[in-house]
This record gives C-alpha cells, structure tokens and sequence, in this order.
C-alpha cells in the first residue's frame, strides 16, 4: 500500500526539520587537528574533573571587541564541568598595559563592571589609555554607584597596579601566550593541549564550533584514559 499524500509531507516536513541538525553535527564533527586546530608543543595544566577552556585576548584588539558578544553567549550555556578562562595577550607595552589592567580588575573585584567598558570605552568611543593613571581613573568612574568590588576610589586601583597579585599573573599570561605560540587574537585554548584561532577554524565564531568538538573529544579521552603524552 502506497502512503498518503498526508504521510509523505509529513515525513519531508520531519526531514526537513532535521536536516540542518544533522548538517550542523557533520560540520562540526568534520573539524581536523592541524587544519581547524592544533595541538600544542607543550600542553599546559588543566583542571583534574574540569576541562578548562581559556581565551587570549587583548582589549585593544578590535577583533576581540566583535567577538565578545558570542562568545558570552556560549559561555553562558557552559555545562558544569566546563570552565572558562580569559588571558590577556602580551604583545607589546601598550598591551601589557592593558594586561594589567585586566588583572587590576579582577584583583579588585569588578570584572563584570568594567570588562565590557572598557571594549566600549577603546572601540566605540575612541579613548586610550597610556598610563595606570588614566586606567584608574575610568575605573573609579565606572565602578560608581557598583555594589561589586573592594575598590573604588583611584587611589584603591593604583594600589592593585603595584600589588604582587597583578604582577604575577601578568607574567603568567605572558609565558602562556608564548607556551601556546599564539600569533593573533581572539585565540582559544581547550584543556591546555588544543589551540585554535579565527584563520583555522574560518571565522572568529566558528572557534566556537571547534571548540565544541574539542570538548567532546576531551571528555572522550578522560573515560579512555588518555593522557597529554598518549595523544
């Protein structure tokens, strides 16, 4: 017996549906190691139970700045044994600058008040910043009125400019950066052992499909027991 016409559109309109499921798996699952990503040389620590998955940026990156928004949006669907990480990228002085500046405020507490600021304050509104003096004073100016954070005067960020804290993860950031052999940024680190970028993967949001499968073949290693040097 043949099938109904109400049948047969039924089964193309379940077809359809699925087709751009099955052609998005395809896509990601198609991603290979050193074309999509590489692996590093020298793989950093990751978390035991937690697969860590660090990004390499720089506020002065405009690149960065149009990427945040999906990459927030990722971050925020993250299951739990995910975490994520940002690691300012050292290039230079002026970066290194505003690597401090990162750390100054997650020392003191205010990320989640001047992290997007500042990406506004360079990108959108045309400001720079030379000095710890004048980072300071846009943080004081913008932490105002904030709940958040043990700093708020100019003189409270000046003070973690010079603390021991922000000095050594600065030079963390900037013997990982190197570890990594990172080029460019935005950069994405999976479980300190893949690295990927916008030019592998084919555009800065397609990262995050790479890094996807980085995942799963990162939890599929933990239940087989593969270690870093077995890879």
């Amino acid at each position: 017996m043949r099938p109904s016409v109400a049948v047969r559109c039924i089964g193309a309109m379940v077809l359809c549906a699925l087709l751009p499921a099955v052609s998005a798996q395809l896509r990601v699952e198609s991603f290979r190691e050193n074309e999509h990503y590489a692996a590093l040389s020298v793989p950093t620590a990751n978390d035991a139970g937690t697969v860590v998955v660090q990004e390499l940026f720089s506020y002065a990156c405009i690149h960065c700045h149009a990427f945040e928004s999906a990459l927030a949006d990722w971050v925020e669907g993250l299951p739990s044994d995910v975490r994520f990480e940002r690691v300012p990228a050292v290039f230079n002085r002026a970066w290194m600058l505003l690597a401090e500046a990162y750390y100054v405020a997650e020392v003191c507490g205010v990320l989640d008040v001047t992290h997007d600021a500042m990406f506004s304050a360079i990108h959108e509104q045309g400001r720079s910043f030379r000095d710890a003096e004048a980072i300071a004073d846009f943080y004081a100016d913008t932490v105002r009125g904030s709940l958040s954070g043990r700093c708020r005067s100019r003189q409270d960020f000046l003070a973690a400019f010079d603390s021991h804290e922000v000095a050594s993860s600065v030079q963390q950031a900037l013997a990982l950066g190197r570890v990594w052999q990172v080029g460019g940024v935005p950069t994405l680190v999976v479980a300190g052992t893949w690295r990927t970028e916008g030019r592998m993967a084919g555009s800065n949001a397609a990262m995050l499909d790479v890094v996807d499968h980085l995942l799963r073949r990162a939890r599929t290693d933990a239940v087989a027991g593969v270690g870093v040097s077995d890879r």
